[in-house]
Order: structure tokens, then C-alpha cells, then sequence
């Protein structure tokens, strides 16, 4: 009997703690300051001060930081958004414009 989860089925790539400053620029122009929390080959999440839309288009802009994580610039879709004490936990998945 298998004990992974549901979750942990459908994911191909392991989750990389990566806690670092990012900037996020929202499709009408504005940025946002937000903390990256880890990064996988598909995804990321971070938290902010402002929540997003799910379904939301953002390029996300990080800038190193870390000895272990080179500076990039992501295109991602945000699919979840939950309220947090004092901020919102954002997931993202990177998108490319061919898709």
C-alpha cells in the first residue's frame, strides 16, 4: 500500500526551498514586492501583500540573492491563492508563450 498523497503523485518535480526577494509585474503594469518560497521545474510560490487572481498572468523577476539560485525572469499562471495571517500564499505555474 502506497502512503504517498494524491498531491505528491501528480508532481514531477521535486519542490526547492528558495527563500528570497522577487518582483512581480501584474498584466496592467503595476509591481508588486513579494517573497519567493520555493521553486520546482513547473512551478513556484511565494507569498505578498496584495492578493491575485487566480488564472492571472504575471512575470515574476528574481533577482539572486542566494548563493544556490541564479538571477530569472519567469512567466507563470497564478492557479491558488490563500489568505494568510498577514499576507497571501500565492502558487504559480510557469507558462511559456507557446502555450
Amino acid at each position: 500500500m502506497s502512503t504517498s498523497s494524491k498531491a505528491d503523485d501528480h508532481r514531477r518535480f521535486q519542490r526547492i526551498p528558495a527563500e528570497t526577494d522577487i518582483t512581480i509585474w501584474r498584466a496592467d503594469g503595476s509591481e508588486l514586492a513579494a517573497r519567493l518560497r520555493d521553486l520546482s521545474g513547473n512551478g513556484l510560490s511565494f507569498t505578498c501583500a496584495t492578493p491575485l487572481d487566480e488564472g492571472e498572468r504575471i512575470h515574476v523577476i528574481i533577482a539572486g540573492g542566494l548563493a544556490t539560485l541564479e538571477p530569472a525572469e519567469i512567466d507563470a499562471e497564478v492557479v491558488r491563492v490563500e489568505a494568510q495571517e498577514a499576507h497571501w500564499l500565492v502558487a504559480a505555474r510557469v507558462v511559456s508563450d507557446i502555450e
